[in-house]
């Protein structure tokens, strides 16, 4: 049976049936749904008010995830779900004669970034730029509107790649005509330079470096420390190269956890080394702050198969000349790591240095000792060990 609006003082109105008719085809629901929602005084009440009170510009109506329609007298902050909009073009009251020449109306998408973005390129640009429209302007405020709307359409453009998990580097004003003035360049023997264009071509590298920078500086727990809760699919591409080089680091720990505590001093040195290769040859582990929270998770895993050899529930409770043996073990497995991590620094460093490359990996051993160099407090180690 095709679905109708049961006739009532209501559903006949024909400002309500507008309303039905044009969200039946653009969210595409059943009539239950408008009826449940009509059904509902709170939300009645809401439809009616934008449509009797002329201080109400906007309504909005939108499914739901849990399949409910949900009207509101603003835009929602948050949107996962195609809605639609009827906008009061004067603040009179829409009755069923004037409701066709009072209402502006269309649909918002679940992304509206990409609907701003579309927006800005394909309306506001070309508006805004042509020359026709700059008739009766004064040319201060041509360069000025010119300059707000490319900004406007960078900063559209930036956030739609973050938005989207990708860092997006807006082209500067004038890029389409590059080639042209690249040609003129060379057959002028670089006399004839557009200087504007040189100087939007400037302008965008700067910008591009301080966003490139900002990138660089970020770290994952950030969006955990800002109360975020990000989900994986932006981080598939990073989280394939770290892979790439933590499988290896993952074996070597592994054999740690697989042996006995008082045979693991010989595994310590290669897991290290490969630890520093990975913190220099990864991109996304050549900051300091990463490795140190890998090391401070290896150092947990020492300190619990400590806990484990040496049993604290029964260590004053056990015979004493078997106990005193376990503690000097783990005491000198201890060391040897510590000491095996700063000789794997210092290696790193050599390495560094022999292939003409600043090394600016010193800062792990600043924040695991203070200003200790890495050298004095290598030695410091062996003489404490002999």
């Amino acid at each position: 049976m095709e679905d109708t609006v049961d006739e009532d003082p209501v559903e006949s109105d024909p400002r309500l049936l507008f309303f039905y008719t044009y969200l039946s085809k653009t969210i595409k629901f059943k009539v239950d749904k408008w009826q449940k929602m009509m059904g509902n005084e709170e939300f009645k009440n809401i439809i009616m008010s934008f449509l009797d009170d002329p201080s109400n510009n906007v309504l909005i109506i939108r499914m739901t995830s849990a399949g409910v329609l949900m009207p509101s007298l603003s835009f929602p902050s948050v949107g996962r779900s195609k809605a639609s909009y009827f906008i009061r073009k004067y603040p009179e009251p829409i009755t069923p004669e004037n409701y066709q020449k009072l209402l502006i109306y269309g649909d918002i998408a679940p992304k509206p970034v990409d609907e701003l973005a579309v927006l800005v390129e394909e309306v506001f640009l070309p508006l805004l730029s042509n020359p026709g429209n700059h008739k009766y302007w004064p040319s201060v405020v041509v360069t000025d509107v010119k300059n707000h709307v490319n900004n406007l359409r960078s900063i559209v453009y930036k956030v739609r790649g973050e938005i989207n998990g990708q860092t997006l580097l807006p082209m500067p004003e004038g890029i389409d005509r590059v080639f042209k003035v690249e040609e003129s360049l060379i057959s002028s023997r670089g006399e004839d330079c557009d200087l504007q264009l040189k100087s939007a071509i400037e302008g965008a590298v700067i910008k591009w470096a301080k966003q490139v920078n900002e990138v660089i500086r970020q770290q994952s727990s950030q969006v955990f420390e800002a109360g975020g809760h990000p989900i994986p699919v932006a981080g598939v591409r990073e989280a394939r190269e770290i892979d790439r080089f933590l499988k290896p680091l993952k074996k070597r720990i592994e054999a740690i956890e697989s042996t006995d505590f008082d045979e693991i001093a010989k595994l310590l040195p290669p897991m290290l080394h490969v630890l520093c290769l990975t913190w220099v040859h990864c991109k996304y582990y050549c900051s300091s702050t990463k490795v140190i929270t890998i090391l401070k998770e290896i150092c947990n895993l020492l300190i619990e198969q400590a806990n484990k050899y040496l049993d604290p529930s029964s260590i004053f409770q056990g015979d004493i000349d078997e106990m005193i043996p376990r503690l000097k073990t783990v005491i000198t497995v201890l060391k040897d790591f510590k000491y095996a991590l700063f000789c794997s620094l210092v290696k790193i460093r050599e390495d560094y240095n022999s292939h003409g490359g600043s090394c600016h990996h010193s800062d792990i051993s600043s924040n695991l000792l203070g200003d200790q160099p890495l050298d004095s407090t290598s030695a410091g180690l062996s003489e404490d060990l002999m």
